[in-house]
């Protein structure tokens, strides 16, 4: 009889360290995923800012009056560069990039 009860007792013990061992497993879990929602929340809140800053920069720079000479000098630039003109490609991207935002 008393070996029945500490048998029952031993897997009483074994049982409630496995539940504990598989509770902790299950905290261990819930908090990567509350760290991880926490990560994505900050990077979603710096992909607005960014968002933001990429607006307001451009609402800023349409504002801007560029000189015709300006316009003329990039567009000259852009010209010569073109690879048909024996320039370089890159360059000539480059000028053209510079050349749309002055024109906007």
């Amino acid at each position: 009889m008393i070996q029945v009860v500490i048998f029952i007792s031993v897997i009483a013990v074994i049982l409630g360290v496995r539940l504990l061992l598989e509770m902790k497993k299950n905290d261990d879990l819930w908090l990567e995923l509350i760290i991880e929602e926490h990560k994505r929340r900050v990077l979603e809140r710096e992909f607005s800012q960014l968002r933001f800053n990429e607006m307001a920069f451009r609402t800023a720079m349409s504002q801007i009056k560029v000189s015709p000479d300006i316009k003329d000098a990039v567009h000259y630039a852009m010209v010569h560069a073109h690879p048909d003109n024996g320039g370089k490609q890159e360059d000539f991207i480059r000028f053209r990039k510079c050349y749309e935002q002055i024109n906007v």
